[in-house]
């Protein structure tokens, strides 16, 4: 889910994309991002924020 709180929809071949703010990744990245921030809030722990920048373009992430 994007820090904007905007919904992701299919953008191409395995790859989800926000139209509030155009993050864009591929679904299985998006997969694990959430499963992490689910188990952080499960365990009290505190979110852990990437330091990587949004994947876009064509190319394979």
């Amino acid at each position: 889910m994007p820090i904007c709180g905007g919904k992701l929809s299919p953008n191409g071949y395995r790859r989800m994309k926000c139209r509030k703010c155009n993050l864009e990744q591929d679904r299985d990245v998006i997969a694990v991002k959430n499963l992490l921030r689910r188990y952080q809030m499960d365990v009290g722990a505190s979110p852990v924020h990437s330091e990587n920048p949004p994947m876009t373009g064509g190319g394979k992430g």
